[in-house]
Protein backbone atom coordinates (compact mmCIF):
# COMPACT_ATOMS: atom_id res chain seq x y z
CA UNK A 1 0.00 0.00 0.00
CA UNK A 2 1.66 3.28 -1.07
CA UNK A 3 -0.07 5.13 1.79
CA UNK A 4 1.64 3.02 4.47
CA UNK A 5 4.69 4.49 6.16
CA UNK A 6 7.88 3.75 4.21
CA UNK A 7 9.55 2.09 7.20
CA UNK A 8 6.68 -0.36 7.57
CA UNK A 9 6.77 -1.22 3.86
CA UNK A 10 10.54 -1.80 4.05
CA UNK A 11 10.19 -4.17 7.01
CA UNK A 12 7.47 -6.14 5.23
CA UNK A 13 9.51 -6.32 2.00
CA UNK A 14 12.55 -7.61 3.90
CA UNK A 15 10.40 -10.36 5.49
CA UNK A 16 9.08 -11.63 2.14
CA UNK A 17 11.98 -14.07 1.46
CA UNK A 18 11.24 -15.81 4.77
CA UNK A 19 7.59 -16.06 3.81
CA UNK A 20 8.54 -17.75 0.52
CA UNK A 21 10.83 -20.13 2.39
CA UNK A 22 7.98 -21.22 4.66
CA UNK A 23 5.16 -21.09 2.15
CA UNK A 24 6.25 -21.92 -1.40
CA UNK A 25 2.73 -21.27 -2.75
CA UNK A 26 3.28 -17.54 -2.12
CA UNK A 27 6.27 -17.39 -4.48
CA UNK A 28 4.52 -15.93 -7.55
CA UNK A 29 2.74 -13.17 -5.61
CA UNK A 30 5.84 -12.24 -3.66
CA UNK A 31 8.09 -12.07 -6.72
CA UNK A 32 5.53 -9.86 -8.49
CA UNK A 33 5.30 -7.66 -5.40
CA UNK A 34 9.10 -7.31 -5.25
CA UNK A 35 9.20 -6.37 -8.91
CA UNK A 36 6.59 -3.67 -8.38
CA UNK A 37 8.58 -2.31 -5.42
CA UNK A 38 11.62 -1.76 -7.64
CA UNK A 39 9.81 1.24 -9.13
CA UNK A 40 9.05 2.98 -5.81
CA UNK A 41 11.10 5.44 -3.79
CA UNK A 42 14.77 4.65 -3.27
CA UNK A 43 14.51 3.06 0.21
CA UNK A 44 11.81 0.66 -1.00
CA UNK A 45 13.90 -0.18 -4.09
CA UNK A 46 16.83 -1.10 -1.84
CA UNK A 47 14.64 -3.33 0.32
CA UNK A 48 13.25 -5.07 -2.76
CA UNK A 49 16.72 -5.54 -4.30
CA UNK A 50 18.05 -6.95 -1.01
CA UNK A 51 15.08 -9.32 -0.80
CA UNK A 52 15.73 -10.55 -4.35
CA UNK A 53 19.33 -11.22 -3.35
CA UNK A 54 18.08 -13.14 -0.29
CA UNK A 55 15.78 -15.24 -2.46
CA UNK A 56 18.73 -16.09 -4.71
CA UNK A 57 21.03 -16.81 -1.77
CA UNK A 58 18.51 -19.28 -0.34
CA UNK A 59 17.92 -20.81 -3.80
CA UNK A 60 14.26 -19.81 -3.77
CA UNK A 61 14.02 -18.29 -7.25
CA UNK A 62 12.12 -20.88 -9.29
CA UNK A 63 12.73 -19.40 -12.71
CA UNK A 64 15.49 -16.91 -13.50
CA UNK A 65 13.26 -15.31 -16.12
CA UNK A 66 11.10 -14.07 -13.22
CA UNK A 67 13.86 -11.69 -12.10
CA UNK A 68 16.50 -11.28 -14.82
CA UNK A 69 14.91 -8.18 -16.36
CA UNK A 70 14.81 -6.45 -12.98
CA UNK A 71 18.41 -7.38 -12.25
CA UNK A 72 19.51 -5.89 -15.56
CA UNK A 73 17.64 -2.69 -14.70
CA UNK A 74 19.28 -2.54 -11.27
CA UNK A 75 22.72 -2.95 -12.87
CA UNK A 76 22.23 0.21 -14.90
CA UNK A 77 21.57 2.43 -11.85
CA UNK A 78 24.57 4.78 -11.74
CA UNK A 79 23.09 7.03 -9.08
CA UNK A 80 22.85 4.53 -6.20
CA UNK A 81 25.63 1.87 -6.07
CA UNK A 82 23.68 -0.20 -3.57
CA UNK A 83 21.21 -1.26 -6.28
CA UNK A 84 23.83 -2.75 -8.65
CA UNK A 85 25.50 -4.25 -5.55
CA UNK A 86 22.39 -6.30 -4.72
CA UNK A 87 21.87 -7.20 -8.39
CA UNK A 88 25.43 -8.55 -8.58
CA UNK A 89 24.98 -10.53 -5.35
CA UNK A 90 21.81 -12.00 -6.80
CA UNK A 91 23.60 -12.94 -10.03
CA UNK A 92 26.46 -14.45 -8.00
CA UNK A 93 24.04 -16.64 -6.04
CA UNK A 94 22.20 -17.68 -9.20
CA UNK A 95 25.53 -18.79 -10.72
CA UNK A 96 26.42 -20.71 -7.55
CA UNK A 97 23.01 -22.44 -7.69
CA UNK A 98 23.66 -23.37 -11.37
CA UNK A 99 20.68 -21.29 -12.46
CA UNK A 100 22.78 -18.99 -14.67
CA UNK A 101 25.85 -19.51 -16.80
CA UNK A 102 28.94 -17.53 -15.75
CA UNK A 103 29.86 -16.59 -19.31
CA UNK A 104 26.38 -15.18 -19.98
CA UNK A 105 26.47 -13.16 -16.75
CA UNK A 106 29.85 -11.65 -17.64
CA UNK A 107 28.46 -10.68 -21.05
CA UNK A 108 25.47 -9.02 -19.34
CA UNK A 109 27.80 -7.18 -16.94
CA UNK A 110 29.87 -5.98 -19.90
CA UNK A 111 26.73 -4.55 -21.54
CA UNK A 112 24.78 -3.26 -18.54
CA UNK A 113 27.41 -2.29 -15.94
CA UNK A 114 30.83 -1.76 -17.48
CA UNK A 115 33.54 -3.55 -19.38
CA UNK A 116 34.92 -6.13 -16.95
CA UNK A 117 38.42 -4.89 -17.73
CA UNK A 118 37.42 -1.54 -16.16
CA UNK A 119 36.01 -2.76 -12.82
CA UNK A 120 38.46 -0.61 -10.83
CA UNK A 121 36.43 2.43 -11.92
CA UNK A 122 33.25 1.18 -10.21
CA UNK A 123 32.18 2.41 -6.76
CA UNK A 124 33.62 0.54 -3.76
CA UNK A 125 30.37 -1.24 -2.92
CA UNK A 126 29.92 -2.52 -6.46
CA UNK A 127 33.56 -3.71 -6.59
CA UNK A 128 32.98 -5.68 -3.38
CA UNK A 129 30.16 -7.66 -4.99
CA UNK A 130 31.86 -8.06 -8.36
CA UNK A 131 34.94 -9.50 -6.66
CA UNK A 132 32.77 -12.36 -5.38
CA UNK A 133 31.03 -12.92 -8.69
CA UNK A 134 34.19 -12.97 -10.82
CA UNK A 135 35.47 -15.98 -8.89
CA UNK A 136 32.47 -18.04 -10.03
CA UNK A 137 33.92 -18.89 -13.44
CA UNK A 138 34.97 -22.48 -13.98
CA UNK A 139 37.92 -23.65 -15.99
CA UNK A 140 37.98 -27.33 -16.80
CA UNK A 141 41.48 -28.80 -16.58
CA UNK A 142 43.03 -29.35 -19.98
CA UNK A 143 40.41 -27.28 -21.83
CA UNK A 144 40.87 -23.67 -22.91
CA UNK A 145 38.78 -21.26 -20.89
CA UNK A 146 36.25 -18.90 -22.43
CA UNK A 147 37.13 -15.25 -23.09
CA UNK A 148 34.78 -14.33 -20.22
CA UNK A 149 36.69 -16.52 -17.75
CA UNK A 150 39.96 -15.02 -18.96
CA UNK A 151 38.60 -11.47 -18.51
CA UNK A 152 37.30 -12.39 -15.05
CA UNK A 153 40.71 -13.75 -14.03
CA UNK A 154 42.44 -10.57 -15.20
CA UNK A 155 39.89 -8.38 -13.40
CA UNK A 156 40.26 -10.43 -10.20
CA UNK A 157 44.03 -10.04 -10.34
CA UNK A 158 43.57 -6.30 -10.70
CA UNK A 159 41.10 -6.17 -7.81
CA UNK A 160 43.53 -8.10 -5.61
CA UNK A 161 45.51 -4.84 -5.38
CA UNK A 162 42.46 -2.67 -4.69
CA UNK A 163 42.75 -0.05 -1.96
CA UNK A 164 39.47 -1.24 -0.38
CA UNK A 165 40.15 -4.02 2.12
CA UNK A 166 36.69 -5.58 1.65
CA UNK A 167 37.25 -5.81 -2.10
CA UNK A 168 40.59 -7.58 -1.52
CA UNK A 169 38.98 -9.92 1.04
CA UNK A 170 36.24 -10.83 -1.44
CA UNK A 171 38.81 -11.47 -4.17
CA UNK A 172 40.68 -13.93 -1.97
CA UNK A 173 37.41 -15.48 -0.75
CA UNK A 174 36.29 -16.03 -4.34
CA UNK A 175 39.65 -17.57 -5.25
CA UNK A 176 39.51 -19.85 -2.22
CA UNK A 177 36.39 -21.71 -3.49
Amino acid sequence: NPHSPTTLRIVIIRLLPELVEHNKRMYRRIVEMLGACLYNEFEVQVAAAASLADLAENDLIRDVSDVIGWLQTLLTNDEHPVLPYYAILCLHNLIVADELDFDVVVKVLNKKLCNIAEVRQLPDLVREAIALLLGDGDAVDGEPHSPQVGAAIRALMELAYDSNQLVRRNVFESLHK
